[in-house]
């Protein structure tokens, strides 16, 4: 049953971009016309008004695609979305199915961080607050984070922090923490058993996006001569295109973000006014000011063994802020040809 109020027109134009979309190549109109049943004057006609508007475009052939003005409206989506809002609806139901309380956390820096939570109606809650930050190594939250880093950025961020033992259960040995994650990894699922206080048993589960990532995906931990965690670059991957946070000592510096190009890689940089130019199809940099004087060159010499990023800055104070705008860049481009 049709309900009275739609707009048939509206209704026939949704179903054309739904098609279009589904092809995942440009049509012509005459196959257009063929998948959707309707006349070709009302199929053409409904094309010509959407290209008006920019949702439909016609290549030099005269097929037509989706147009770029859908990009603009997806990224407007895209930034309206709160994740606490659109998983309150899940972890509700999933508080009523167990009984028990559901929490909602990202991975930020060396912990983990609550974003929103349901409490149980039981005599038995737990309760942590919004904002509240928890240890990465000894929670199920954290270990689940752990699990989805590569297992050198894993051993490398237990390593730069202090491991406190908390009960007589928490482990403290990255080592034999390790083990266990390799553990959570293959089950696909986190627990943790009184490790971070008496009696408080949970399982965790990642939420992935779209694309089969968590929410943070390449989380990269620079670390000093000494081995002290100075700044990391973590990509935030609940954006349209790949964004990159920048942080110095777990504090927010700025962020870099790949613009929609269809050659030449660009990227919207917020640190400093800095710019980053050069070669970005080979590794080659420049990191210049707003009036386009030189902050630091950087070239990453690719080596059969690893790699190796050699900065020259001409303020040293500078050095770490450059070297991470060309992480965040290399991150991208590595994601991209993977």
């Amino acid at each position: 049953m049709v309900d009275g109020n739609i707009i048939l027109s509206v209704a026939k134009a949704m179903e054309l971009l739904q098609i279009l979309s589904q092809a995942g190549k440009p049509l012509l109109l005459k196959e257009l016309t063929a998948l959707c049943g309707y006349p070709k004057s009302t199929v053409f006609g409904l094309l010509t008004t959407m290209r008006a508007y920019d949702v439909v475009t016609q290549t030099p052939d005269g097929r037509y695609t989706l147009g770029l003005r859908l990009f603009e409206y997806g990224r407007q989506v895209e930034r309206s979305w709160d994740i606490s809002t659109v998983a309150r609806p899940y972890m509700e139901h999933l508080c009523r199915q167990t009984g028990a309380s559901v929490m909602l956390s990202v991975c930020e820096g060396g912990s983990v961080i609550t974003l929103d939570q349901v409490e149980t109606r039981g005599s038995l809650r737990v309760v942590s607050d919004t904002g509240s930050r928890l240890p990465i190594y000894c929670t199920s939250q954290g270990k689940v984070f752990l699990a989805h880093m590569s297992r050198t950025s894993a051993e490398a961020l237990l390593r730069a922090q202090p491991m406190t033992q908390f009960t007589p259960h928490t482990v403290t040995d990255p080592s034999a923490l390790m083990r266990e994650i390799e553990t959570c990894r293959a089950n696909g699922y986190a627990i943790e058993n009184g490790e971070y206080k008496i009696g408080l048993r949970s399982i965790s589960a990642p939420v992935y996006t779209v694309e089969g990532k968590l929410s943070w995906g390449h989380c990269l931990h620079i670390l000093d001569a000494a081995g002290n965690h100075i700044g990391t670059v973590k990509e935030r991957v609940l954006t349209f295109l790949p964004k990159f946070e920048l942080y110095e000592h777990d504090q927010y510096i700025g962020c870099i973000q790949k613009e929609f190009t269809f050659f030449t890689p660009k990227f919207d940089i917020d640190c400093n006014g800095w710019q980053v130019q050069g070669s970005f199809m080979e590794w080659d940099y420049q990191v210049t000011e707003p009036c386009g004087a030189l902050v630091a060159t950087v070239t990453k010499e690719l080596l059969h063994w690893t790699d190796t990023y050699v900065i020259d800055v001409v303020n040293p104070a500078d050095a770490l802020r450059a070297l991470m705008l060309v992480l965040a860049i290399d991150a991208e481009k590595c994601s991209r040809d993977h």
